[in-house]
């Protein structure tokens, strides 16, 4: 079930589980071990007085009789009402009761004596009485023995346990829960840091062993991790750095041999050698990816006006519509990185017009440029996040 699903809800299920096992357990042993004895013990004291009553009000005339029940009544040791119409109690309806009756029938060899029972579970000052009932020889009186009342109602005192176990289970169920969830959340939090391209700071390392083994694993993965794409943007930046010197000699000689000869093959060459330095600048800009920048206070329009300069001896025209916005922290070089990627693409594959906006939206910066394409796949457009991706319409294209 669905409210089952988290750690909190199956600790207090499983804490409720064990408590409930305890708790009949305890009833069964309370039961056996006491309740059943006390309740044939009872039964046993009991039918004995009656047994005595029953055989003495046997041998005496009619007038003794009353005389014998004043004195009874008198005493205040038993309670006594005569008469059908001072019917007390109830019929046993209750384990203990049965019990009891039962016990004091077999004892009194009477299988349908007439016995009732007047227990006060809710006010402990009122006695708990059984009443059985005593046949004359042309009537019949109730007469009821007391049993010593417990100074707290079992009642009470089972509804109060039962309170007291229950908060005692969610209080430790969120003890429990709440030292598995801390440790449980950091590592999600880092978890979700790592799977957005993020090393995320060391989780803490303490708990169960469980939960620090497991801890000090991903500290190890992330670190790990972070040593691959240190040792990876070392080795990209290497490259391109060492294979920019030979390109610009090799670029110098074509030059000066097109300066001679003239020759379209001078051209092609030159124009392959200048692609292949723009993918060693790609490659390095993939190095340094802006993490190690710090951020400062800039103006976005600004930064936007000094790129497009460089794109305005071309062919196509540049459009600006920079609404006025705040001054901001961001990261200067990595901003111009992003828009003159963003142009080149715009001006190697958009229209004439390129439209660039800067806008706010409430909390939010925006930046767009408008290169009126032909745009890309909506299937294309998560795989174009990625570094050196294209589009599956460019890949078929020797332009793209």
């Amino acid at each position: 079930m669905f409210i089952f699903k988290s750690l909190f809800s199956r600790t207090v299920v499983l804490f409720s589980a064990v408590m409930l096992t305890s708790i009949i357990i305890y009833i069964m042993v309370f039961w056996l071990l006491f309740m059943q004895p006390l309740a044939q013990a009872t039964a046993n004291h009991v039918s004995q007085h009656i047994y005595s009553i029953q055989e003495a009000i046997n041998v005496m005339d009619e007038e003794d009789q009353h005389a014998y029940i004043n004195g009874i009544k008198d005493q205040g040791v038993l309670f006594v009402k005569v008469g059908d119409n001072n019917r007390p109690g109830s019929l046993a309806f209750r384990l203990f009761h049965r019990i009891v009756q039962d016990g004091i029938r077999n004892r009194l060899n009477n299988e349908v004596l007439p016995i009732r029972f007047e227990f006060n579970y809710l006010e402990s000052n009122q006695p708990n009485v059984i009443w059985i009932r005593v046949e004359l020889k042309e009537n019949f009186f109730w007469v009821g023995y007391p049993l010593i009342a417990s100074n707290k109602p079992l009642r009470q005192m089972f509804v109060t346990q039962l309170i007291a176990i229950i908060l005692l289970t969610v209080f430790s169920s969120l003890i429990i829960a709440r030292s598995i969830k801390k440790p449980l959340s950091q590592l999600v939090y880092a978890a979700n840091e790592l799977r957005v391209g993020k090393i995320p700071h060391p989780i803490d390392e303490s708990g169960p062993e469980e939960l620090r083994v497991m801890a000090k694993t991903f500290n190890k993965m992330a670190r790990n991790l972070q040593k691959s794409m240190e040792e990876r943007n070392l080795m990209l930046a290497g490259i391109s750095h060492d294979l920019r010197t030979p390109l610009a000699r090799i670029r110098l000689a074509l030059e000066i041999l097109n300066d001679q000869s003239e020759s379209d093959l001078d051209y092609s060459l030159i124009d392959d050698v200048e692609i292949i330095d723009t993918i060693l600048g790609q490659f390095l800009t993939f190095a340094d990816n802006g993490e190690n920048e710090p951020a400062e206070l800039g103006d976005l329009n600004a930064v936007v006006k000094h790129v497009v300069d460089r794109y305005r001896e071309g062919t196509k025209k540049f459009h600006l519509r920079l609404n006025d916005i705040p001054v901001f922290p961001f990261k200067k070089i990595a901003i111009q990185r992003l828009l003159m990627n963003l142009l080149n693409n715009a001006y190697e594959y958009g229209g004439n017009d390129i439209c660039i906006v800067t806008e706010q939206n409430g909390n939010q910066l925006i930046l767009s440029i408008l290169d009126n394409g032909n745009g890309i796949s909506e299937l294309d457009i998560d795989e174009l996040k990625k570094p050196f991706r294209r589009s599956s319409s460019s890949r078929s294209n020797p332009q793209g």
